[in-house]
């Protein structure tokens, strides 16, 4: 059985930089930001603890709070991507639904960066 880390880093989008392929994953993604002069880079931490895997801004606390529930960070730094979100990552096609909601949850937080506010109908 393939481990739920290796699907993630199987099914790794391009907007996404890694600097090596060992645990935890360590990058920075990279998204365009509408309207923006310029793209927004963030610096990423992908680990799997206990099965389930989690993301967070890598240091904890550059361009993102260390802890938020309204900017959707949890109190140990990782991201709340949805509801078991890291859980149960079996395929690669698991693994590139998980990378679509990682891309969400960062659309969300540049917006929030940008205008200090949680994109409305966005909870």
């Amino acid at each position: 059985m393939t481990s739920p880390l290796a699907l993630i880093l199987a099914a790794k989008p391009e907007w996404m930089a890694l600097d090596g392929l060992t645990a935890p994953l360590t990058g920075g993604a990279t998204l365009q930001a509408g309207g923006a002069a310029r793209d927004w880079k963030i610096g990423l931490t992908i680990a799997e603890t206990g099965g389930v895997i989690e993301a967070r801004e890598q240091p904890i606390g550059v361009l993102l709070p260390r802890f938020c529930p309204q900017r959707h960070v949890n109190e140990n730094g990782s991201f709340c991507l949805g509801y078991r979100a890291g859980e149960n990552i079996c395929t690669v096609d698991d693994a590139a639904v998980w990378w679509g909601l990682l891309l969400q949850c960062l659309s969300l937080q540049c917006i929030a960066s940008r205008t200090r506010h949680w994109p409305p109908r966005q909870a």
